[in-house]
């Protein structure tokens, strides 16, 4: 038969065991590494942002060019900057690129644009020496002056969108005909400067055949033809 024993401990020794083991248990924890995740795209700022302090952006018409200016300050970090330009806000391409003259004072940068869209979105692409990047804000250049506007696509077949721009707030009046006048859609909106977009998603019922878009503005009236086509 066994028999049990049992061993008498000192307080105080046994005060000491168990704060020696809490301790241990404490720096096991925390020499544990950190790991983190980081999903980047283009549309936001990536996991590194550029540390350029961008103070001003602007462009001009210089004749039949855009000359895009900007001022930086801190630019120790800062590699190059991209040049982009979309034709509607949306989807933008790399035009050019400026090397930065890494130096810590406010600087000037400038790029000319010889070749413009008839409507310009420009963005700049800061990128640093790590790989991070920043986008500046977004500035818009109309080259066929104050009132522009497209429809996308044409011919259509279940929805078409009249895109245009305004160069000042004002309300936009959009009406769809048919070749003898009469009224078959109509969409309204306050126009933002910059690019508007309305779409027409209720016209694939539509016969097929030559419409007329009218857009109204406050004092403009522009009209283009648009095509139906068969299903």
């Amino acid at each position: 038969m066994m028999k049990n024993f049992s061993i008498r401990i000192p307080a105080v020794i046994l005060f000491a065991l168990l704060n020696t083991t809490a301790n241990t248990q404490a720096v096991e924890t925390t020499a544990q590494p950190e790991v983190t995740t980081s999903i980047a795209t283009d549309t936001l700022l990536s996991k590194k942002e550029s540390l350029v302090n961008l103070l001003d952006f602007k462009t001009r018409k210089k004749n039949n060019s855009v000359l895009l200016e900007w001022v930086t300050d801190t630019v120790s970090a800062t590699k190059y900057f991209e040049i982009e330009r979309s034709g509607d806000g949306n989807t933008f391409n790399k035009i050019g690129e400026k090397l930065s003259k890494n130096v810590m004072t406010k600087t000037s940068h400038a790029f000319l644009d010889e070749h413009p869209l008839p409507v310009n979105y420009y963005r700049l692409k800061l990128i640093n020496e790590d790989g991070g990047y920043s986008f500046s804000k977004v500035i818009a250049v109309n080259q066929n002056g104050a009132f522009y506007s497209t429809i996308q696509p044409n011919p259509f077949m279940q929805s078409f969108a009249v895109h245009t721009f305004l160069a000042s707030p004002q309300p936009i009046k959009i009406q769809l005909l048919d070749m003898s006048g009469r009224l078959m859609r109509y969409k309204s909106t306050m126009g933002v400067v910059g690019n508007n977009k309305l779409e027409f998603d209720d016209v694939g019922s539509l016969k097929p055949g030559i419409y007329m878009v009218r857009i109204v503005r406050s004092d403009t009236v522009v009209e283009k033809k648009v095509v139906k086509g068969n299903q």
